[in-house]
């Protein structure tokens, strides 16, 4: 479930002090192709939606980020010597890029707010505190923030099968294009219930993450009949297969 136009947090990895400015890059924004400048898996990082910088809180200088939609991190650059020399290097990738950033006014103290209501999301989704979630949802919680086990809320709700939880998760744009351990979760602890809602909510798995599951769902002592059709419902149209 993508969010159009979402608004950036104030960090993008915890490895930031606060997030300095960000851009949006539509179709006039160009793509420099064979640019040789930046690669992510040995390989050129290609067109994306978005871009941040974001002041590192060892070393102070900026860290240009790559990501997606929702602010997903794809690739990193860092230790900048100054913000436009970051954005000097995002132009020379995304031609038109520097008309489109946008100053922020996020400080250490937003950072620290940011950080403690997603701690207190992941806790009251692996307890199940169904008021505390929506607080914490209301107060800008990283959905897909996670624990030192790294575990998001999404996969603390699934593993225990919380359907309260899940639900609200959801309808909160929890579920991503890598939501498969979430589901993993839930069919393996055989909470029929947990694996429909997520199934139903979009989640799309690879070829080999379904085998994966259906191999995992089989080998458990569980009724595993109804969750094996709602796994086999999963087409495997995951964006991998584009």
């Amino acid at each position: 479930m993508l969010n159009p136009r979402k608004t950036p947090p104030p960090i993008i990895t915890d490895n930031d002090r606060f997030l300095v400015c960000y851009a949006w890059l539509d179709d006039s924004v160009g793509y420099t192709k064979g640019h040789g400048l930046f690669f992510v898996d040995a390989k050129e990082i290609g067109r994306v939606p978005c871009l941040a910088i974001c002041e590192d809180k060892q070393s102070g200088k900026p860290t240009l980020y790559y990501c997606d939609e929702n602010w997903t991190l794809l690739g990193v650059a860092a230790n900048y010597q100054s913000v436009e020399a970051a954005k000097d290097r995002a132009e020379r990738i995304y031609p038109g890029s520097a008309s489109r950033w946008i100053d922020t006014h996020f400080s250490e103290a937003d950072t620290t707010r940011y950080l403690a209501a997603t701690a207190a999301l992941i806790s009251a989704a692996r307890l199940g505190d169904v008021p505390a979630l929506k607080t914490a949802l209301a107060s800008g919680a990283a959905l897909h923030g996670t624990d030192a086990r790294g575990w998001c809320a999404l996969s603390h709700a699934a593993h225990q099968g919380r359907v309260d939880i899940l639900r609200l998760l959801v309808d909160a744009g929890a579920l991503d294009e890598e939501s498969f351990y979430a589901l993993y979760l839930a069919a393996s602890g055989g909470h029929f219930e947990a694996v429909r809602i997520l199934v139903e909510a979009g989640t799309r798995l690879t070829r080999d993450q379904r085998a994966e599951l259906l191999r995992s769902v089989a080998a458990k002592d569980v009724e595993t009949g109804a969750i094996r059709k709602l796994l086999e419902s999963c087409v495997p149209d995951h964006p991998k297969f584009q």
